[in-house]
């Protein structure tokens, strides 16, 4: 009996330590992500009030920045980020203006059909491969 908890004991220290390690990589790449949108040196603000008006106007940027909140500073901004992911508000796309989830929604039914035929066409050509390399060793011998 002795033998099965002290199994049962590694697997939950497994399990416990790869959620741990799945919460720190999680973390990690939202915050490289909020990081790459900061420095990449475009101001989305100024790229949404350009995108309608030409000449857009200081204020009318600076507008567009309160809007999207990119008013305060980094900290501000970074616990707003985590917050509109926590609640499952991914913002306004800058191409079209539309929430991003409803874009990421719309994309997902073609994106899962592209990625169940690949997978169709890998287990294909893997068998195929397969049984032409079990034939060549067959006929080799």
């Amino acid at each position: 009996m002795e033998a099965n908890q002290l199994f049962s004991m590694g697997i939950s220290a497994r399990i416990v330590k790869r959620i741990i390690t799945l919460l720190i990589v999680t973390l990690g790449v939202v915050t490289l992500s909020f990081c790459l949108q900061i420095f990449t040196g475009t101001d989305p603000a100024e790229m949404l009030v350009r995108k309608t008006t030409l000449f857009a106007t200081e204020d009318q940027i600076q507008a567009m920045r309160v809007e999207l909140g990119l008013d305060g500073t980094l900290s501000e901004q970074y616990a707003d980020y985590i917050k509109g992911l926590l609640t499952g508000d991914l913002g306004i796309s800058i191409t079209n203006r539309k929430p991003v989830s409803d874009n990421i929604r719309n994309a997902l039914p073609v994106t899962c059909m592209l990625v169940i035929m690949s997978m169709l066409w890998v287990a294909i050509f893997n068998r195929f491969n397969i049984s032409v390399f079990c034939h060549m060793e067959r006929q080799s011998i």
